[in-house]
C-alpha cells in the first residue's frame, strides 16, 4: 500500500512527458518488455536517442566512478528549465529527454525517447531491490495522460532526479505526496 501511494505521488510530480498507451492484456506488456537491454548490448527499438547499439551494464554493476559520473553530470543540468520535447542542458529538455541524456553521456546507453517507452522497456524492481540508476515511473501527470508519463533516475533513499515542470531539473523524494499519488513503478533498464 506504502509503495502504491509513493508511486502515486511521484508520478503527478512529473507531469508533461509523452503519454504512452496504458496496455490492455497482460499479453501486450510482456510482448513489449521482450524489447530490452542485454548484456550482449543490443539496439533498442526506434533506434534510442542515438538510433545505434547501446551499450549494457549488468543489473547492479554500475561503479562507483560511474555513479560519480552520473551524479556530476545530473548536477550540471540542475536548473535546466523543462521544456516539452528539447534536450538542451541549461535550455530546456523533458524528463525522458534528460533521462536519456544522462544514460548516454555517462554509460552510453541509448534509451527510448518517450518515458512510455521506457517504462515499457524495463524490468520490473520491488522497493527492497533498488539500486542507484534504477528508473523511477509517474502516471497520470498531466491531462490526458494514461500510463508512464514521467520518468526519473533513482540516486538513493528514496531520491530521484528528473525534469520537474515547475521546478525544471531536480531531485525530489518519491514519498512527497504528489509523487506517492502518481508512483507507477520502478524500472531497471541496465543488464535485463
Amino acid at each position: 500500500m506504502r509503495l502504491f501511494i509513493v508511486s502515486l505521488i511521484v508520478a503527478a510530480a512529473f507531469g508533461g512527458c509523452i503519454p504512452n498507451p496504458i496496455y490492455t492484456s497482460k499479453k501486450d506488456r510482456i510482448k513489449k518488455k521482450k524489447e530490452v537491454l542485454t548484456e550482449n548490448a543490443t539496439t533498442l527499438p526506434n533506434g534510442g536517442l542515438g538510433g545505434g547499439v547501446a551499450v549494457s551494464v549488468a543489473a547492479g554493476s554500475i561503479s562507483k566512478d560511474q555513479q560519480e559520473a552520473m551524479i556530476r553530470e545530473i548536477d550540471s543540468w540542475l536548473g535546466t528549465p523543462y521544456k516539452f520535447g528539447m534536450i538542451e542542458k541549461g535550455q530546456g529538455t523533458d524528463c525522458s529527454g534528460f533521462v536519456g541524456s544522462i544514460f548516454k553521456k555517462v554509460l552510453n546507453v541509448d534509451l527510448p525517447r518517450q518515458s512510455s517507452d521506457m517504462y515499457a522497456l524495463g524490468k520490473p524492481v520491488e522497493e527492497t531491490g533498488l539500486v542507484f540508476g534504477d528508473l523511477v515511473f509517474f502516471q497520470n501527470t498531466y491531462k490526458g495522460a494514461q500510463g508512464a508519463s514521467h520518468v526519473g533516475i533513482y540516486v538513493g533513499n528514496n531520491r530521484f532526479a528528473h525534469a520537474s515542470t515547475t521546478v525544471g531539473v531536480t531531485y525530489s523524494n518519491v514519498t512527497e505526496p504528489y509523487y506517492a499519488k502518481h508512483f507507477l513503478g520502478y524500472k531497471r533498464v541496465l543488464g535485463n
